[in-house]
């Protein structure tokens, strides 16, 4: 009876998309994040942390010199923050980005703890960053991380993004858009207010390992206005082969691949997409 009850409990969760984007923004991110708090304590990360970078700053990557407040901040496995080994898969475009100058509006939709939010506000003084959480203490996290760097003048925080207030916000020129929001992606974006940003850049994280047919569902809602660039996950023994940091010396191979691991569920895809006009 109560194996009954729970599964229709479960089916009625993922009918209903109001409940089913609640679900996937904030349990899967604590389940993330119980992982990441798991490895912490097999790594002992404080003591690790405390050689890297003790004062907290991120040692390299596009946003260098970026402040944690504190150990137990993110959401995201903190150590390769710090290292600045975290999503280096993206470095070359994030970079390229930073350095290009093309946008005025940065537009991140699932900030987290405000990690990209933050730090593009960080790289692009003259840019205002909209930033978009459903959960509330991400929300609280992106606000203490933007203080804690000099650019909260720049941030803007609010809760949901939906489909239909994306193509309503508010652009000077051309607009960045990053997106990683657990799956969301696929109902956020539709050919109709795509249309509507035509002239707007995408960087998505693409969560197949949630639903298969995201990547399939981007494809074709983006391919007439965008030119889209795959860039996949990096395997984490393929990071300890390749990842050379002098931060990294001292460290077994195994004790490397426990710092440099993102604690991802599956191989994972990023599109760049960029606008054809």
């Amino acid at each position: 009876m109560i194996k009954i009850l729970a599964r229709k409990f479960v089916l009625l969760l993922v009918n209903n998309s109001v409940t089913r984007k609640v679900v996937t923004a904030t349990i899967v991110r604590f389940a993330n994040f119980f992982e990441w708090e798991k490895g912490k304590l097999e790594l002992d990360a404080e003591n690790v942390v405390n050689t890297i970078s003790p004062d907290l700053t991120v040692k390299h990557g596009p946003f260098k010199s970026m402040v944690f407040p504190h150990l137990n901040f993110t959401y995201c496995p903190i150590i390769p923050m710090i290292l600045g080994s975290y999503e280096r898969e993206l470095h070359p475009i994030i970079e390229g980005i930073c350095q290009e100058g093309l946008y005025s509006e940065v537009i991140d939709i699932g900030c987290a703890e405000g990690y990209y939010a933050v730090g593009l506000a960080m790289r692009m003084p003259d840019v205002k960053v909209l930033a978009f959480d459903i959960d509330e203490n991400a929300r609280e996290l992106c606000h203490k991380l933007a203080s804690k760097n000099g650019v909260s003048e720049q941030l803007t925080i609010k809760g949901e993004c939906s489909p239909e207030i994306l193509p309503t916000i508010d652009v000077r020129t051309r607009a960045l858009v990053v997106v990683d929001c657990e799956g969301c992606e696929k109902t956020l974006f539709t050919k109709e207010n795509v249309l509507q940003m035509t002239k707007h850049d995408y960087l998505i994280e693409v969560h197949d390992c949630v639903d298969i047919t995201i990547s399939q569902v981007l494809r074709d809602v983006f391919e007439e206005t965008h030119e889209i660039k795959v860039i996949q996950t990096i395997d984490d023994i393929k990071k300890v082969q390749t990842y050379d940091y002098i931060e990294l010396q001292g460290y077994d191979l195994e004790k490397r691949r426990k710092i440099l691991s993102e604690y991802r569920n599956s191989a994972m895809e990023w599109f760049y997409i960029t606008s054809k006009r």
